[in-house]
């Protein structure tokens, strides 16, 4: 082979080189661009999803926190109701109990007037007569 051409083959070769390798830098250099640029995208979704998980972490304390607090509400409240409902019944129980007793002496009452009543008729039937 002539030396011209063998010149000429590794001049060709090494172009051809150097036109890969510029290529390859070139499209190295863009998809490491486009890596770094997912790379901050995702570590914003990152930094978004933390955020929002320490948000409804706290929430959910809060809603937690509420739940005692109502779930002791309704027990005192029951508890309040259990004590009224009992002094209630113990209200009703003694006003029965002033009731019938009331009853009882209305009954003596009306006993002692119907024997005065019958006492005094056979006077008042003389003293009429």
């Amino acid at each position: 082979m002539p030396q011209s051409f063998q010149e000429l083959i590794i001049k060709a070769g090494q172009e051809l080189y150097q036109d890969f390798e510029s290529k390859w830098t070139a499209d190295r250099s863009a998809l490491q661009d486009q890596f770094d640029q997912r790379e901050e995208e995702i570590d914003q979704l990152l930094r978004e999803a933390e955020a929002r998980a320490e948000t409804a972490e706290k929430r959910a304390e809060i809603a937690e926190k509420c739940r005692r607090e109502i779930e002791e509400e309704n027990a005192q409240l029951r508890a309040q109701n259990l004590r009224l409902a009992a002094g209630i019944a113990a209200q009703s129980d003694n006003h029965n109990q002033q009731r019938e007793k009331e009853l009882a002496m209305l009954a003596k009452i009306s006993q002692m007037l119907e024997s005065r009543t019958s006492a005094q008729e056979p006077e008042a039937k003389k003293n009429i007569a």
